[in-house]
C-alpha cells in the first residue's frame, strides 16, 4: 500500500471520478472501512469504478474544498457527467437519458500512518435522480 498526505487526497479522488485513474485505490489501507457501503476493504472503489464508467461519460469534477481537521480530509466536489445508463444501484435501472447532470458531494476521508483507513460521503444522489426523471422541455411541432 502506498503512503498519502492529506493535501493529495482531494487531487486524487477528483482524478478518480473524473477519469477512474486508480491511484487512489492504492492509498486505502488493508482494514479500510467505508461508512457509505458499509463495506471492508478497498475492492469496493473497483465496483465504484465500473458503475461510473457504466452511468455517467464525458465526467468532469470541480473542487471546491479540501480541508483538514486532524487525521480527517474533507473533500467538496461537483462531480458532471452524461448520463448513459444506470449501474448505480439507486438509478433503478432508469435507461439512459443522455442528459448532462451535476451530482455535488462532500467526501470525508480518515488518515492514519500514511493510509486511507475510512471514508464516509453525503452526496446530492436526488438532483441527480430529478435531472435524469424530469420531463422534456422541447415542445413538439
Amino acid at each position: 500500500m502506498g503512503n498519502v498526505d492529506q493535501a493529495s487526497v482531494g487531487r486524487l479522488y477528483a482524478d478518480f471520478m473524473a477519469t477512474g485513474d486508480e491511484s487512489l485505490l492504492a492509498l486505502f489501507g488493508d482494514e479500510f472501512h467505508d461508512h457509505v457501503s458499509d463495506t471492508r476493504g478497498p475492492g469496493v472503489w473497483l465496483l465504484v469504478k465500473q458503475w461510473l464508467d457504466e452511468s455517467f461519460s464525458d465526467r468532469e469534477v470541480e473542487i471546491h474544498s479540501v480541508a483538514t481537521d486532524g487525521d480527517l480530509t474533507h473533500v467538496w466536489v461537483t462531480v458532471e457527467g452524461t448520463h448513459i445508463g444506470s449501474a448505480f444501484p439507486w438509478l433503478a435501472n432508469r435507461p439512459a437519458s443522455g442528459r448532462r447532470v451535476a451530482w455535488r458531494q462532500v467526501h470525508i476521508f480518515r488518515l492514519a500512518d500514511g493510509q486511507i483507513t475510512e471514508h464516509w460521503a453525503v452526496r446530492d444522489d436526488l438532483r441527480v435522480l430529478e435531472t435524469i426523471d424530469a420531463p422534456s422541455t422541447l415542445e413538439p411541432n
